[in-house]
Order: C-alpha cells, then sequence, then structure tokens
C-alpha cells in the first residue's frame, strides 16, 4: 500500500504529517513533554530522532520514533495497539518506512504505563545553501 494523494497533502514538516496522520487514524497523539500524569488510557507520543546523511549522496535518512503507551494494568492491549499503528502508518509508504528493530516493551513507574518504540525513516534531500 503507498500514500493515496488524494486523500493525504504533506505539510512543511515530516513530524507533523506523522502527528497528523496518527490523530486522523483516532489515535490519542502527543509531543514529546506534552503529555502529563498517569496514563489512564492508550496514546502515542510522536519525536523527532535526528537525522544523518547518507553516503556519498545528496539525501539525509530523518529518524522519528512512535512510542506507544498503554496504562500499567492494560499490558495485553501494547502488542494489538502496535500492530495496528504498524498498518496504519503504512498508508505512509514510501515517504516513511519502518526501519531497525521493534524495541522491547518497557514499564515507566513514574506515568505507570507500558511501551513500545516503533522507529520509522524519512529520506530527505539536501538542499545546498
Amino acid at each position: 500500500m503507498s500514500i493515496k494523494t488524494s486523500e493525504f497533502s504533506p505539510t512543511d514538516s515530516r513530524w507533523k504529517d506523522l502527528y497528523l496522520h496518527l490523530k486522523k487514524c483516532g489515535y490519542d497523539v502527543y509531543a514529546p513533554a506534552q503529555k502529563i500524569g498517569d496514563c489512564v488510557s492508550p496514546y502515542l507520543v510522536v519525536k523527532n530522532d535526528g537525522a544523518y546523511k547518507i553516503l556519498n549522496y545528496s539525501s539525509n535518512k530523518a529518524q522519528y520514533a512512535i512510542y506507544v503507551y498503554v496504562p500499567k494494568d492494560k499490558y495485553s492491549l501494547l502488542e494489538p495497539m502496535v500492530q495496528t499503528v504498524k498498518d496504519d502508518m503504512r498508508e505512509l509508504y514510501p515517504m516513511f518506512r519502518q526501519y531497525g528493530q521493534e524495541l522491547a516493551s518497557f514499564y515507566d513507574d513514574t506515568i505507570k504505563a507500558h511501551y513500545i518504540a516503533l522507529e520509522y525513516e524519512n529520506i530527505q534531500k539536501i538542499i545546498p545553501m
């Protein structure tokens, strides 16, 4: 599956494209450090994870992480939610594609939540100055 240009109009920011797409899919989505308090329902955090130059090419690989959070007592929701997010992200292929490993789940006692990070990349042309 690839991007349906009749339904998707990119913005001036790939981070914003991720955020808006996941919102449109019905997720509760936040920027890093925006969500405050204990996790009482599932939500996502979208984070820019930097970029690096692709050797010998005039392109960068920009990296993004989508953190999938579920409440402490709802661990059984984590794996199905991760799969649903991955399925919904396929709609943005080839603009975004999953890379690397799917990280192991972690428990964050400060917000009473389990989470898994999904890593995505976007190839960007380097514009000479």
